[in-house]
């Protein structure tokens, strides 16, 4: 199977860059918009079904959650289905406050609450590469 185009690459990656960033910012309207309307998204608890359904699982998150998404190694690859897929390496370090205010810069230092892989599906939407489908695999948990 040949590469992705050096586009794609970029561009799939950038997203998912961004999507982190827009996360940890609490701009979630912005990062449900890189999924696809008909996008699920898998963690190990639970499995979320659409666009809409993603938005409101992020914006149920507590105003005191403060997270920090580190990506890492990408590799995006073109599927079956001409379209692509990525794996993504993503450390995530949390803090989770008691109150209703984001806390104050810097916090206390620990160990980072997840250690994951990202499995993504890509389409290709009116020239923009959006989630169709996720699965977040963790890889090691806390000692």
């Amino acid at each position: 199977m040949k590469p992705c185009s050096l586009n794609t690459q970029f561009s799939i990656t950038a997203a998912i860059n961004r999507l982190a960033i827009l996360i940890d910012a609490g701009r979630y309207e912005e990062a449900s918009e890189i999924f696809a309307l008909d996008a699920t998204m898998q963690r190990p608890s639970e499995k979320i079904e659409t666009r809409e359904a993603i938005l409101a699982s992020f914006l149920a998150r507590p105003i005191g959650r403060f997270t920090r998404h580190f990506i890492a190694s990408c590799l995006v690859e073109p599927d079956r289905h001409n379209g692509a897929k990525s794996t993504t390496y993503v450390m995530v370090y949390r803090n989770h406050s008691s109150t209703a205010e984001r806390p104050m810069l810097p916090l206390a230092y620990r160990d980072p609450e997840a250690i994951a892989e990202y499995h993504d599906v890509w389409v290709c939407k009116d020239d923009q590469w959006l989630i169709s489908s996720r699965v977040v695999q963790p890889v090691f948990e806390p000692a």
